[in-house]
C-alpha cells in the first residue's frame, strides 16, 4: 500500500504539472476554439428549430442512396471483374451494402412514429434554447466554477504537500546523478488529509455537474408547464437557480457524493490497473 500511495503522489504531481503546462501554452487555440464551438451550436439550433425534420430525414435518405450506390458499385465490379475469386468477394460486397440498405429502411418504417415524435422532442429543445437563450451561458459558468475551483485545490495539494519532510532524492542505478526534485516523506495525518483533500475533488466536481443539471431541468420545466397552445412558455435561469439553492442544495450534494465515491472507486482500481500492469 506504501509503494502504491508513493507511485500515486509522484505521478500525479507531475502529471498536473503537465497538464497546466499544455492549457497555458495553448490557451489561445482553446478560446478560439470555444469560440467557434459557440458560433456553430447557434446555426445548428436555428438549422433545427427552422427545419428540423427535414434535415433529419434529408440525412436518412442520403444514406440509404449512399450505401445503395455503393452496393452498385461492387455489383459492377463483379460484372466487369475477370476472376471467378473476385468476382465472389464483389458478389458478396455489394450483397452486405443492399442487405444493410434494406435493414435500414425496414428500420425506419417500422419506428417512423418514433423518430417522428423524437424530431419533435429535438424541435421544441431547440425552441427552448432560443426562448432561452441564457440556458447557453450555464456551461461556461460551469467551466469557470470548475476551473476556479481546480486552481484552488492545486494550490492547496501543493501546500498540503510541502509540509513533509524534503531529502535529496536517490536512484540506485544512476548514484551519482543529482536530481533537482526532492524525495518527500509525509506522516500519517499529512497523508490522510491529502487523501481527503483527493476525496474532496470528486465530491466538489461532481456536485458542481449535478448543480448545473438541475439547473438547466428546472428552467426546462418552468419552460414546459407555462406553454400552451396558444403562447409559447417562460424560464428563469435565475429562478432555478435560486430554488437549487434554497430547497434542492442538499440532495445535490447527497447525489454528488454518492456519483463520487463510485467515480473515485473506478479511478482507484483504473490507476492500479496501470501501475501494476495488469
Amino acid at each position: 500500500m506504501t509503494q502504491f500511495a508513493l507511485a500515486f503522489k509522484s505521478n500525479v504531481t507531475s502529471k498536473i504539472g503537465d497538464y497546466l503546462g499544455d492549457l497555458y501554452t495553448a490557451w489561445q487555440v482553446e478560446a478560439i476554439a470555444c469560440g467557434i464551438a459557440l458560433g456553430l451550436t447557434l446555426v445548428f439550433m436555428v438549422l433545427l428549430r427552422l427545419c428540423a425534420k427535414v434535415l433529419v430525414w434529408l440525412v436518412f435518405i442520403t444514406f440509404i442512396v449512399l450505401l445503395a450506390v455503393v452496393g452498385g458499385f461492387y455489383y459492377q465490379q463483379m460484372q466487369a471483374s475477370k476472376d471467378p475469386g473476385d468476382q465472389l468477394n464483389y458478389e458478396i460486397l455489394a450483397g452486405i451494402f443492399w442487405g444493410l440498405d434494406g435493414m435500414f429502411v425496414l428500420v425506419i418504417l417500422v419506428l417512423y412514429d418514433d423518430i417522428n415524435l423524437a424530431l419533435t422532442i429535438i424541435a421544441a429543445s431547440a425552441q427552448f434554447t432560443f426562448q432561452t437563450i441564457q440556458i447557453l451561458f450555464i456551461p461556461f459558468f460551469a467551466a469557470v466554477l470548475v476551473v476556479g475551483f481546480l486552481i484552488y485545490w492545486i494550490a492547496t495539494a501543493m501546500f498540503i504537500y510541502s509540509i513533509g519532510a524534503f531529502s535529496p532524492y536517490f536512484n540506485p542505478a544512476y548514484p551519482t546523478v543529482a536530481y533537482p526534485i526532492p524525495n518527500v516523506t509525509l506522516d500519517t495525518n499529512t497523508s490522510n488529509l491529502l487523501y481527503y483533500h483527493i476525496v474532496a475533488l470528486f465530491w466538489i466536481l461532481c456536485f458542481i455537474l449535478g448543480w448545473v443539471q438541475f439547473i438547466v431541468a428546472a428552467t426546462a420545466a418552468q419552460w414546459y408547464f407555462t406553454s400552451s397552445s396558444d403562447q409559447s412558455g417562460t424560464g428563469s435561469v435565475c429562478r432555478s437557480t435560486y430554488w437549487s439553492i434554497r430547497y434542492h442544495i442538499g440532495s445535490i450534494a447527497f447525489g454528488s457524493l454518492i456519483l463520487a465515491i463510485v467515480l473515485l472507486i473506478k479511478f482507484i482500481f483504473e490507476y492500479m490497473k496501470v501501475l501494476y500492469c495488469l
